[in-house]
């Protein structure tokens, strides 16, 4: 009697299954991959953007903690403020005391500016002579990417924050008056806005411009008139 062999191979059928189950697998392998991939990518974003952040809101501090109540005047013998704000191309544009008295800054005094670029830069400029003859005469550094928005705002008498300074109902000689506080908010691309509180200076007696003594947050600021 013959009997009937029973094949061991595998049928198509079970051989689609298993090809379909393979390949769920590896779907779902290269979707973890990929998903703790970008994981990682977001966390170095984010501690990127965090240590920029930081960077920034130190130099600002430090910039703002040394302001100082002295204006200073153009190559024209035109005066502007110890601390003006809003006025373009600038976000903000004072005097910053604290400095090491050496030739290119007498009496630890120079003048610094931000303004926000077009590409999302938050722009650092300075010049290390308050009266200068030569308005190019300054460095610019790029100290942040990415912004949308930057903005100073300054607390005045009646207890408002105003984004223009001095005040525009400001009465009499106004390249003297300081802001008693200052309000500063950063917003990213990415939609994270950041805002910090930076302390300002009070008002006092009227300082000229060429006068090395300006009032500031830790003292005066030194014998720094140019000559």
């Amino acid at each position: 009697m013959i009997r009937n062999r029973r094949n061991n191979g595998f049928t198509l059928i079970e051989v689609l299954v298993a090809i379909s189950i393979f390949a769920m697998l590896s779907i779902f392998s290269v979707q973890g991959f990929l998903l703790v991939a970008n994981m990682e990518q977001r966390n170095r974003e984010e501690v990127a953007t965090e240590q920029a952040f930081h960077r920034v809101w130190s130099l600002i501090g430090q910039d703002l903690l040394h302001i100082r109540q002295r204006p200073i005047h153009d190559q024209f013998g035109v005066v502007s403020g110890a601390y003006i704000a809003g006025r373009d191309p600038y976000l903000v544009e004072f005097t910053r005391g604290g400095l090491p008295s050496v030739s290119v800054a007498p009496g630890g005094m120079m003048r610094i500016a931000y303004r926000l670029s077009d590409e999302g830069e938050l722009i650092r400029t300075t010049w290390s002579a308050l009266d200068t003859p030569d308005i190019d005469d300054f460095q610019e550094r790029v100290i942040m990417t990415g912004l949308v928005e930057a903005q100073f705002e300054q607390l005045n008498d009646s207890n408002y924050f105003e984004s223009l300074w001095p005040p525009l109902n400001a009465q009499g000689e106004t390249a003297n008056i300081m802001p008693r506080m200052i309000r500063v908010t950063l917003e990213t691309m990415d939609g994270l806005a950041l805002t910090r509180l930076m302390p300002g200076l009070t008002t006092v007696g009227a300082i000229a411009p060429g006068d090395g003594n300006g009032g500031g947050n830790e003292g005066n600021g030194g014998d720094g008139g140019r000559g």
